[in-house]
């Protein structure tokens, strides 16, 4: 099964922390949830600008960590998935974290691949192949989720 991700995060140059993150599989079921422990305050003009106005808005999205962690892994479920994002470095490190170091990733998510596959990368073999516009607002990561989803069906079709 194939899995679209996307997050929302804040970043200094030093670390990362997740605000919110989406999965949609390739039958397009959904998985939404943003960070209860995330610290508003240190985010950068962007981030305020443009993401934070979209957190917040349903209560029952908003969760901590170890919710959202259990939450994933039954999403998900066993078997050997395949992740795609777009520019994704950022989203596949802040996803793995969630299931904290490598060895606790290993144990939980057996069968779970150690990367993520990038829809940018199959673009550019495929230049050809026009991408679908991207979301408005953009910035939320369930709507970019469902929009790397698109992209791959459209890469692939």
């Amino acid at each position: 099964m194939r899995f679209f991700l996307d997050t929302e995060f804040l970043e200094d140059g030093r670390s990362v922390e997740l605000l919110s993150l989406a999965l949609v599989d390739e039958r397009g079921r959904t998985y939404y949830a943003e960070n209860a422990d995330a610290d508003l305050s240190r985010a950068n003009a962007f981030v305020r600008a443009h993401v934070v106005p979209q957190l917040r808005r349903d209560p029952a999205h908003v969760k901590g960590r170890e919710q959202i962690r259990d939450e994933v892994l039954a999403f998900v479920g066993a078997g050997e998935p395949e992740f795609w994002g777009y520019y994704s470095a950022y989203d596949w490190v802040l996803f793995s974290q969630l299931f904290g170091d490598f060895d606790a990733y290993h144990r939980l998510c057996r069968g779970w691949p150690m990367l993520c596959l990038d829809i940018e990368q199959l673009r550019r073999e495929r230049p050809h192949v026009k991408l679908p516009a991207s979301p408005v607002p953009g910035h939320h990561a369930l709507a970019d989720a469902q929009w790397v989803r698109a992209a791959w069906l459209a890469l692939t079709a």
